[in-house]
């Protein structure tokens, strides 16, 4: 009989103000492989947290194939289970970016230490080398982009020989290639009874064909669990394909006249020590212009937005001009930033937990993550109000991480929009969500940008997931442009 990895009997979970799972069966076998399905607000994350003790238990018990008379100085202990989700990277960024500005400043970068130093024994560099990240590991840990330190985590995931891998959607922020490379080292590993392999997905697309079992989840109920055929996965994959922008959105892009120049740079370059980031950028936006930006994980998107959001020193030995006024001519980085929102990956991973819905968006108002200082009653109506437009009516009180990602997202976006910025930069603002979720921010985001006049900056992976309002294309490869003009010409 096969040994019982974990087991959870009768377990009642919920995180803050949010809904809970009532009472949960559920055991995993050695030699078994699980995916949780479920949409984005469903409670996936939260039955991944309750499995690795993230999260407090109302009722039941879980129990490990380690557990002993003696509890474990540290959990999990090494070589049991590995984690790859975002309340692990959470803790792994723990005073490693003290503020998100410092990931772009030469002397913080040199203090942190190469990126190689933090990876664990035993890593498997096979798989380094084919994620593309073997060759940024002698850079610091927080001049990665998003894409670049989600696969080191996932490197560090799969390191050290675990009995158990726990992977928190995987494949969200990676680049089509990166993800294929992972997909046939995750297909490799289902091959194998040892480890055991829990995947969260939020689109049947990500399951793997060497999934044994699978748990669907809604509303913070499991609806179905049990053995999964390989016929049954490929049949989900299949009916799972997701509609594209529809044509005649596209149709009304560019009879927007443009106004001032918002973005120009001329022949920019960013180098970190011997690591050539960007070099010989030309890229002007005007005013009612609407950008994506697409490349390749470690394409240069991320250091190109932080010259943008004027997060990024080198700005000022470069030729760029935002909103009309060259960098270095006598502004602060105030002054721009009142002028611009923003949406990202790391943003989201700054906040600290006790923070609620309310206070981040709130703290838009003075750019800052946390709020420091009161508001007025006007300030929070306005905040509670964005919260009611774009669709998260009632998440004000609640604790920022109590939100399921969608709702962060939205959260997110309202903070972004407070001010009602000239210009909105998102990058990766559909991160993990599920299709119906990425259509419910993108018709929030359309509806915003045709009520008030907001140039957008968008980076995705997935062309699929662009703003149907999107009218130019960036494209990056490797720290230069390959392509630059409208969607048409695109």
């Amino acid at each position: 009989m096969a040994r019982v990895l974990v087991r959870m009997k009768g377990v009642c979970v919920s995180r803050g103000e949010s809904p809970g799972f009532p009472a949960v069966d559920w055991t995993i076998s050695e030699g078994q492989h699980w995916a949780i399905l479920g949409d984005s607000g469903s409670g996936k994350s939260l039955l991944i947290d309750a499995l690795i003790r993230q999260a407090p238990l109302g009722a039941g018990t879980i129990s490990y194939f380690f557990d002993s008379t003696t509890l474990p100085a540290r959990f999990p202990p090494p070589g049991s289970i590995s984690t790859f989700s975002s309340s692990e990277s959470r803790r792994f960024l723990a005073g490693r970016l003290g503020y998100i500005q410092a990931r772009w400043e030469g002397s913080a970068q040199l203090q942190a230490g190469p990126a190689r130093e933090l990876l664990n024994a035993g890593s498997d560099w096979k798989l380094i080398k084919s994620l593309r990240i073997d060759q940024v590991l002698d850079r610091p840990i927080i001049s990665l982009s998003s894409g670049e330190f989600r696969k080191f985590m996932l490197a560090r995931a799969l390191s050290g020989a675990p009995r158990l891998l726990v992977l928190e959607d995987p494949f969200s922020g990676l680049d089509r290639e990166s993800a294929g490379e992972l997909r046939q080292c995750l297909e490799s590993l289902c091959r194998s009874p040892r480890p055991g392999l829990v995947m969260m997905i939020s689109k049947p697309e990500d399951l793997l064909e060497g999934i044994s079992h699978l748990i669907e989840v809604e509303n913070y109920r499991v609806v179905r669990m049990g053995p999964l055929s390989r016929t049954a996965v490929i049949a989900l994959r299949e009916g799972s394909s997701r509609e594209r922008i529809r044509p005649a959105l596209r149709e009304k892009v560019g009879q927007k006249t443009a106004g001032q120049t918002i973005i120009e740079m001329r022949d920019v370059g960013v180098r970190y020590a011997d690591s050539q980031i960007l070099q010989g950028i030309n890229w002007t936006v005007q005013e009612g212009e609407n950008w994506a930006v697409l490349g390749p994980n470690g394409a240069g998107k991320s250091t190109l937005l932080s010259l943008v959001t004027a997060d990024n020193p080198q700005a000022y030995a470069n030729d760029i001009r935002l909103f009309g006024r060259r960098r270095g001519s006598g502004e602060s980085i105030w002054d721009i930033k009142q002028q611009i929102g923003s949406v990202s990956p790391e943003l989201q991973l700054c906040y600290p937990p006790e923070v609620t819905a309310l206070e981040v968006v709130c703290s838009g108002l003075f750019d800052s993550i946390g709020l420091y200082r009161s508001c007025s009653t006007e300030q929070e109506a306005g905040a509670n109000a964005w919260l009611d437009n774009l669709g998260t009516p009632g998440a004000g009180p609640r604790t920022f991480w109590s939100l399921s990602a969608a709702e962060q997202r939205l959260v997110l976006l309202a903070r972004a929009l407070i001010k009602r910025p000239r210009l909105l930069v998102l990058d990766e603002p559909c991160l993990g969500l599920d299709a119906s979720h990425v259509e419910r921010f993108l018709s929030r985001l359309d509806d915003v940008c045709q009520r008030q006049p907001t140039t957008v900056l968008y980076v995705t992976h997935r062309p699929e997931e662009l703003p149907p309002n999107t009218s130019h294309v960036l494209k990056l490869e490797r720290g230069r442009i390959v392509s630059v003009g409208t969607v048409s010409s695109a």
